[in-house]
C-alpha cells in the first residue's frame, strides 16, 4: 500500500500514512490530523496537555534533525580524510621500499668495499712475503763468495741452501758436486756427507739475472 508523507503543522515532524487513511497521530506531540484530500482540520485529543506536547514534539524532532545532520557532517569529514589517509599509506609504502633499497644498495656496496679491501690485503700480504724472501736471499747471497773453502764453511752454506730451498720457492739454488746436481735438501745432505771433515774445495757460486745465488758448484 502506498504511503503518504506529511508534516507535521505544530512541531514540524515528518509524518508518514497509509494512503486512505483518515486519522494520524504525530508521535512527537500528539497531535491528531484528519486526512481527506488534503489536511484541513488538526484535532487535539488533550487540549490541557497540547502546548507541551508540542513542545516536546518539535525538540524530539529537531534532536533527531541534529543527529541526522551530525552523522552526515561524520561521514563527509570522514570522506575528506580519506584521500589523505591514502597518500600518507602510499608514502609510508613508498618509503619503506626506498628505504629497503637504499639498505640493499648499502649492503652490496659494502661488501664490494670488503672485497676489495681483502684483495688488496692479499696482495699487501703477498708482497710482505716476496719482500721478506728477497730480503732472507740478499742476506743469504752477502754471506758468501767464490773461492777456496773449508768444509766446515761449505757445510754451513749447504745447510744454508737447504733452509732456503724450503722456504724460498721462488729462489731455488741447484747444487753441484762431481756427477750430482741436485736441489733436493735429502741429496744436499749426501752431499755434505762425502765432503772430507776437515778438507778444502774450491767453491763457485752463480747468480741470476736479479743477483741472487742460483748455483753452488763445489770441486
Amino acid at each position: 500500500m502506498k504511503l503518504v508523507e506529511l508534516e507535521c503543522k505544530n512541531c514540524g515532524a515528518a509524518l508518514k500514512v497509509e494512503e486512505g487513511s483518515d486519522i494520524i497521530n504525530c508521535p512527537y506531540c500528539n497531535a491528531s490530523y484528519k486526512i481527506d484530500d488534503e489536511v484541513k482540520h488538526v484535532k487535539y485529543d488533550d487540549m490541557e496537555n497540547s502546548g507541551y506536547e508540542f513542545e516536546k514534539g518539535r525538540i524530539k524532532a529537531q534532536k533527531e534533525h541534529l543527529e541526522n545532520n551530525n552523522v552526515m557532517d561524520k561521514s563527509k569529514t570522514f570522506m575528506v580524510f580519506i584521500p589523505f589517509v591514502v597518500v600518507f599509506i602510499i608514502s609510508l609504502i613508498a618509503f619503506v621500499g626506498i628505504r629497503s633499497a637504499g639498505r640493499k644498495e648499502f649492503e652490496k656496496a659494502s661488501d664490494s668495499i670488503t672485497s676489495v679491501n681483502t684483495e688488496e690485503s692479499k696482495k699487501e700480504d703477498e708482497e710482505q712475503k716476496k719482500r721478506e724472501l728477497e730480503t732472507k736471499a740478499r742476506v743469504f747471497n752477502m754471506g758468501y763468495s767464490n773461492g777456496r773453502q773449508a768444509t766446515v764453511h761449505i757445510e754451513r752454506m749447504l745447510n744454508s741452501i737447504i733452509t732456503n730451498n724450503r722456504s724460498n720457492k721462488e729462489r731455488i739454488v741447484t747444487v753441484k758436486f762431481k756427477d750430482i746436481e741436485t736441489q733436493d735438501s735429502e741429496q744436499i745432505l749426501e752431499i755434505e756427507k762425502q765432503l772430507e771433515e776437515f778438507g778444502y774445495y774450491d767453491v763457485l757460486l752463480d747468480y741470476d739475472k736479479d743477483g741472487f745465488m742460483n748455483v753452488m758448484t763445489i770441486k
